[in-house]
């Protein structure tokens, strides 16, 4: 009678352990989950555990949004991971019925200006050292770009200006890093024998340079400097997202890689096969001019119409009318270069053609907003520039 009892007893312990287990082992899940839209999350952001795309939709909007933005559906929208870009006015709710504290923002901003200014100093004066070597090389760029060459037989409407705009443009994104990566990866699918692990570390790099490339074009834009800063901030995110889209298309159609049967499964791997035919849709429409295909990527950034597909869109800040003139001012440069380089009737069959790529490449945005390690990447970048943007702002008014 006391062993059956005594079994019993160790039965139940054993039961009520794992039930006991079991518990905390739920807890720990659910503690590592973001608290607005149940992603994965690992740190707290202004005073929340939360992902880093609710993260910068508390910054981005919780100051302005709780007057502006309005539910389609009386506030009864469900927030998660699927949805969470539908309805913002949800959204931001959540995020403070879950505790976000927009007073958190100065705190956190000033302790990344304090770092951010250690590195500038420690970095100061291998700038300087290296400024002279950077005018060389400028100029040695300045005279490979074959339109430059052609001034003294210009029979264009193009003046001096439009050509220093286009020279300008055409050196600002700079895909020389992609390119080599690029030809790292052909390299090795030539080769008889792939080696996967490599060719994966390097299509994960080739993936990583193109949002620091894009990076690099944001913030040399003399055209996004000039914008106010709450009209520039409002359409960083739009920027970012654009220019990352057909950049990194420009790159695989440039450096060849979509002919590495190991980098596209990588891409497929990492976004997901919509991904891969999204690409290879827009490549058909990529034209074979660089200078042409590099004047859009300029005038696609400053597109703002990807918009329509946020509910944000309804109450967009985004002063228009600073934007609608840079996009007038890239759109006349890049139809007078057409006129100049290829007469008339070609220029317009291109014109037609760049015009039907941007439009896919909208498309193809409206499918990224959902591949969630390409969210987080773009979060990551904006988050960046605003801060180096800050930066250079107050050192202007110091």
């Amino acid at each position: 009678m006391e062993e059956t009892i005594d079994k019993n007893i160790i039965v139940n312990n054993a039961i009520l352990s794992s039930h006991t287990s079991n518990i905390i082992q739920k807890l720990e899940e659910f503690s590592r989950q973001c608290k607005i839209c149940g992603a994965s999350a690992l740190h707290s952001n202004y005073g929340v555990i939360s992902c880093s795309p609710c993260k910068m939709f508390f910054k981005r909007n919780a100051i302005t949004g709780q007057k502006h933005f309005k539910c389609l559906y009386s506030g009864q929208c469900d927030v998660n991971i699927n949805n969470r870009r539908i309805c913002s006015s949800c959204r931001l709710t959540k995020c403070f019925q879950n505790g976000m504290q927009s007073d958190l923002f100065r705190s956190s901003l000033t302790k990344k200006i304090i770092s951010k200014r250690k590195q500038n100093k420690m970095s100061k004066s291998m700038i300087e050292s290296s400024n002279i070597l950077q005018k060389i090389q400028e100029q040695k760029q300045l005279q490979r770009l074959p339109t430059l060459n052609l001034l003294q037989s210009d029979n264009s409407t193009l003046h001096t200006n439009q050509w220093t705009l286009l020279s300008n443009l055409f050196y600002n994104y700079d895909e020389s890093k992609l390119l080599l990566i690029g030809q790292q990866l052909m390299n090795e699918n030539n080769l008889e024998k792939s080696m996967i692990s490599i060719n994966s570390r390097l299509s994960k790099q080739f993936f990583m340079t193109t949002y620091e490339t894009s990076g690099a074009y944001l913030n040399s834009n003399g055209d996004l400097r000039r914008l106010s800063s709450d009209n520039r901030n409002a359409f960083l995110r739009t920027a970012a997202e654009n220019i990352n889209c057909l950049g990194t298309i420009f790159s695989w159609n440039r450096s060849q890689v979509y002919k590495c049967k190991n980098f596209v499964n990588t891409c497929r791997d990492l976004y997901g096969q919509s991904s891969v035919d999204m690409i290879e849709h827009i490549l058909k429409y990529m034209d074979s001019d660089i200078a042409i295909v590099k004047l859009a990527l300029s005038l696609f950034t400053f597109s703002n119409n990807i918009t329509i597909f946020s509910s944000i869109a309804m109450i967009n800040p985004i002063n228009t009318l600073e934007i609608f003139h840079i996009q007038n001012t890239y759109s006349e440069v890049i139809w007078k270069y057409l006129l100049y380089k290829y007469g008339f009737y070609e220029s317009v069959q291109r014109f037609m053609t760049l015009i039907q790529c941007l439009l896919t490449a909208t498309d193809g945005l409206y499918n990224a907003q959902y591949m969630e390690k390409h969210e987080n990447d773009i979060e990551l970048l904006v988050e960046n520039l605003e801060l180096e943007l800050l930066l250079d702002d107050i050192e202007h008014i110091n």
